[in-house]
């Protein structure tokens, strides 16, 4: 009865409506935070609908000490691997949008893409030092 009398309340098609564009804004507000701020190689999904994102790490960043770091700055995320029965999800993240503001979402992707040009940035200069030190 409950729920009958919520789906023919007056106002019910307003508030699904309100909650749609919601969605869509913050759905469009994370895929423009991720193309502006990713670093080049870095896959995701661009979802058609839905309350989250997939984004794949590369393989030579490691999701847990990834995770770890972006919560020390405020940035909770999910391991992939959690949403998989398989190893598909071992690289991946899973990124909510749904209880979360554009702003949070521009700033949640900015603290991953500078996560991410970090490790680049030392992947980098561990291959520059493993070279000059090779005889």
């Amino acid at each position: 009865r409950a729920l009958a009398e919520c789906l023919s309340a007056a106002g019910f098609e307003a508030h699904i409506r309100s909650l749609t564009a919601a969605l869509d804004e913050r759905c469009q507000a994370l895929e423009q935070a991720l193309r502006r701020r990713m670093p080049p190689g870095i896959r995701w999904t661009a979802p058609s609908g839905g309350f989250t994102a997939w984004m794949e790490l590369p393989a030579r960043i490691r999701p847990d000490d990834f995770i770890r770091d972006a919560a020390k700055r405020g940035v909770h995320l999910a391991p992939g691997r959690l949403f998989c029965v398989d190893d598909s999800g071992h690289h991946g993240l899973r990124l909510a949008f749904a209880a979360t503001t554009p702003v949070e979402i521009e700033h949640g992707v900015e603290v991953m893409g500078e996560l991410l040009e970090a490790r680049a940035r030392t992947g980098r200069a561990r291959e520059r030092l493993s070279r000059s030190a090779a005889p």
